[in-house]
């Protein structure tokens, strides 16, 4: 309490020092951004300017002083010349504040029983016995009016705001009285476009004639059709001059996109060298809102070539059919493979969780170790990943859940038969200010009977940027006689790391990095630990780091670069 009473001072421009004495540090802080002398920025005042400052601070405390609730402050100031200029000092009594006695906040008309008027009197900025705060009153005042006309009672309004002060008991009467009129409902809506079937696009709408009218539904009716990507432009205009019944016609206006959509996009990482992408995409091929695109993209360790056909279902914006046809050749250090791919999928939304059931056929040509084979694979999956994030680019706050599971059998276009379930979880949690703490897992495992008959790219790996630094890319895992990897039945891989801002897109990292592609769980894990510099780019962080290889002699160092988004 001795510290927040002690004066705090400011050197004004024009030779004026203000000092205030005898008010708590967050009132002091307010005085002093008010007060006309202590923002005072002219040179070469004369003494009768200074001396009309001085008076008009003395009002100008009382005013602020009422503003927070001390309507009998006592005020004592002090005004001196002396040789490095004036000295102006107040010194404040603030006196017993004026508490709220009574908040009677009362709501007419059919509003009168909404639980959506009703429930903002449940948290209120003030309440009985808080100190009568000028602003908090009207930030009720404007709240209870904004809240009316947001849950459709567009012809809301005060017929009685009053603040009461009662001096002489130190007390205060809040009064708000609300008349909210008729609540207003959504009409017809009327959309006004040329490229997709009407029925289509009403499905990106989950607003329906007869909803109430709330701003909340307006915004949610123009995201919706945003999140399509078929409109450029998207204007929602209500009719509220052809009300019938408190029904507000709506009319959408679409503009639609440019029907081809090209892409392109340069990268490097360590574990897939330089690479490129050409991508081409038709945003509507019908007017049942099809879409179809390709993909290219070339590598230094990896090409591949990609088709495919969407048909949305149910809900456009997470439901759709997608058929696919890919050509890849895949070709890190310790393997080669010639991978031909057919799928298809559907994917829908399961509240957070995106579920996807698929069935591939997949032809592999691949050479591992001393192994050289052709493999072709049926096999029929499914997957659910849920994510959370403030924003999948760059989040402080986020997480990223993934499971698949797929499998296939001899008896039914397979030269294999096994069953392979993977989890893959990442995630980022702030700690103190402008640190991150990113914790990443992922968990494989495989039934099958000889680990050779899978072909390259089915198998688990461990090491790369994404797994264990401080190794190679796919460069742990199981080994033949003869010392080569060849891949394992299982994974395990773990991930520990402190991320530190540095200020600007700037920030540094700590990492520890342990896993390995095994046989059995309980086999020995390698590790890495590292540090590295992070730079912010609109598409993800560029993140640099050197780590060790901890579980090899000498503990070799290796650079891992990697450019992309957090989630």
């Amino acid at each position: 309490m001795l510290i927040a009473m002690a004066p705090v001072c400011v050197q004004a421009a024009g030779g004026i020092t203000v000092s205030i004495e005898g008010a708590e540090a967050e009132l002091k802080s307010k005085l002093m951004a008010s007060l006309s002398i202590a923002r005072q920025k002219e040179d070469g005042l004369t003494e009768a300017r200074v001396r009309q400052l001085n008076r008009r601070a003395q009002k100008e405390i009382r005013q602020i002083l009422q503003a927070h609730g001390y309507y009998r402050p006592h005020v004592e100031a002090e005004l001196l010349r002396e040789e490095q200029g004036w000295q102006a000092r107040y010194r404040l009594i603030p006196g017993i504040p004026v508490k709220v006695h009574k908040l009677d906040i009362q709501i007419s008309g059919p509003g009168g029983d909404d639980p959506l008027l009703m429930d903002y009197s449940h948290d209120l900025p003030l309440k009985e016995d808080d100190v009568i705060v000028h602003g908090a009153y009207e930030k009720i005042k404007r709240g209870l009016l904004e809240r009316a006309l947001d849950s459709g009672y567009l012809d809301a309004q005060l017929t009685r705001h009053e603040l009461r002060i009662d001096v002489d008991v130190n007390q205060a009467v809040v009064v708000l009285y609300l008349s909210s009129g008729p609540a207003y409902s959504f009409g017809p809506i009327k959309l006004m476009q040329q490229i997709l079937e009407p029925g289509f696009i009403k499905r990106f709408i989950h607003v329906k004639p007869g909803d109430r009218f709330t701003t909340g539904r307006l915004l949610a009716l123009e995201n919706g059709l945003r999140d399509s990507d078929y409109f450029s432009r998207i204007q929602v205009e209500p009719r509220r001059e052809q009300t019938v019944d408190h029904a507000i016609p709506v009319d959408v206006t679409l503009m639609p996109q440019p029907r081809n959509k090209y892409t392109f996009g340069i990268g490097y990482g360590t574990d897939t060298g330089a690479r490129g992408s050409l991508g081409w995409e038709q945003r509507w091929a019908n007017q049942r809102g099809h879409r179809m695109g390709v993909d290219l993209k070339v590598a230094e360790r990896r090409d591949s070539l990609a088709g495919r056909y969407i048909i949305p279902i149910r809900d456009p914006r997470t439901d759709r059919y997608t058929i696919t046809a890919s050509y890849t050749h895949d070709r890190p250090e310790l393997s080669d493979s010639r991978i031909g791919l057919l799928g298809v999928a559907r994917s829908i939304a399961r509240g957070r969780w995106q579920e996807t059931l698929f069935l591939n056929y997949h032809r592999e040509s691949f050479t591992i170790a001393d192994q050289d084979d052709t493999s072709r694979v049926l096999y029929p999956g499914v997957s659910w990943e849920w994510v959370r994030a403030d924003d999948r680019v760059y989040a402080e706050h986020g997480s990223r859940i993934n499971f698949e599971l797929r499998g296939a059998n001899e008896a039914v276009v397979s030269d294999v038969t096994f069953l392979q379930a993977r989890i893959r979880a990442k995630h980022i949690q702030p700690l103190w200010e402008s640190a991150r703490l990113i914790t990443r897992g992922e968990v494989g495992d495989t039934n099958i009977k000889n680990i050779r008959d899978l072909p390259a790219s089915m198998r688990f790996f461990a090491g790369g940027d994404q797994s264990v630094r401080g190794y190679a890319y796919n460069s742990l895992g199981t080994v033949n006689d003869s010392g080569q990897v060849i891949g394992s039945r299982r994974l395990l891989v773990g991930s520990l790391e402190l991320e530190q801002s540095m200020g600007g897109n700037w920030s540094v990292a700590a990492f520890f990095d342990a896993g390995n592609a095994v046989e059995k769980f309980s086999d020995t894990l390698m590790r890495g630990a590292g540090v590295g510099i992070r730079w912010k780019s609109p598409i993800g962080q560029i993140r640099f780091d050197v780590a060790s290889a901890l579980s090899k002699p000498d503990n070799p160092l290796r650079l891992h670069i990697v450019i992309g988004p957090d989630l």
